[in-house]
């Protein structure tokens, strides 16, 4: 109600003289108190063309203090490039179920609420500082990578390509991915990776550089989950040691790189009912590996 109040009021104002640049500044700062950051960056856009065509110099000369959106824009899709430099090229989005390649994944982003806040708040020089920006960006696009023996059918890059991963058929690796999806969206992660489907297997010039990044994917996952296919639920401790996942190649770049870890059972369920956001913490877990 009080942000509905200013509204009008800056309404008012407006009405009174519709080539001043403060109605439209008043008019900004209601709709983006009122969370309706579409209108705010649009009566934004106005106040700046008020300012810019003031017949008074001294008006013109406080365009000066503003960015326009676009260089917010720019700004923010820096931040990005940045923050999915140490990201996979494909990521799997939770939310919708589809797999999304670079563009995806900011186009994704530029329709998420914590966009449209951040680029309405971005109106001055000083806004343009990148550790907000970094933070907002960093915070959407934390990624949750997966650690697992792969089994006889897993779903691979085709399988899942332009499709919704929640309305796949249930076969054995659709299951596991599936689940995966489901157990990091729970979490509050929008972006997942699982090595099967998110790698063009058929390129090899992909395939290299996948292999070779693989240290820093994993090393910059916001959480990785380790998933033992082998143990049962309500398993007593001893049974990650002797998992198959111990047996992998790749277990001990899987484990050592990520800062966080949890293992969840075959029916992902956590590890000895572990609730602790980081098992890598938990010295019961820690002492059988």
């Amino acid at each position: 109600m009080l942000w509905e109040d200013a509204l009008l009021d800056a309404q008012k104002v407006t009405e009174l003289n519709p080539s001043s640049h403060i109605g439209y500044e008043l008019t900004y700062t209601a709709l983006r108190g009122a969370q309706r950051y579409d209108e705010a960056i649009e009566a934004f856009k106005i106040m700046l063309s008020k300012l810019e065509n003031s017949p008074e110099a001294q008006i013109r000369d406080l365009r000066q203090q503003y960015v326009c959106p676009f260089e917010a824009e720019d700004a923010i899709r820096r931040a990005v490039g940045i923050e999915l430099s140490n990201a996979p090229l494909r990521l799997l989005n939770t939310s919708t179920g589809l797999l999304c390649d670079r563009v995806a994944q900011l186009n994704f982003f530029k329709t998420s609420p914590e966009y449209k806040e951040l680029l309405s708040s971005i109106t001055k020089r000083s806004d343009l500082q990148m550790e907000r920006i970094k933070q907002v960006v960093t915070m959407h696009f934390r990624c949750v990578l997966l650690s697992h023996k792969w089994a006889e059918t897993e779903a691979l890059l085709h399988d899942i390509k332009d499709k919704v991963v929640y309305e796949l058929n249930e076969l054995d690796g659709i299951t596991k991915l599936q689940s995966f999806c489901k157990v990091a969206r729970d979490a509050g992660y929008c972006w997942a990776w699982m090595d099967t489907c998110c790698i063009d297997k058929s390129n090899n010039v992909e395939l290299q550089e996948s292999v070779n990044s693989m240290f820093v994917w994993y090393r910059h996952s916001a959480l990785t989950i380790v998933y033992l296919s082998d143990v049962p639920p309500s398993s007593h401790p001893g049974a990650l040691a002797s998992s198959v996942w111990n047996e992998r190649g790749w277990t001990f770049q899987e484990f050592v790189a990520p800062k966080v870890v949890r293992f969840y059972q075959k029916d992902w369920s956590l590890y000895l009912d572990d609730r602790s956001p980081n098992h890598k913490e938990s010295s019961a877990i820690m002492e059988e590996l």
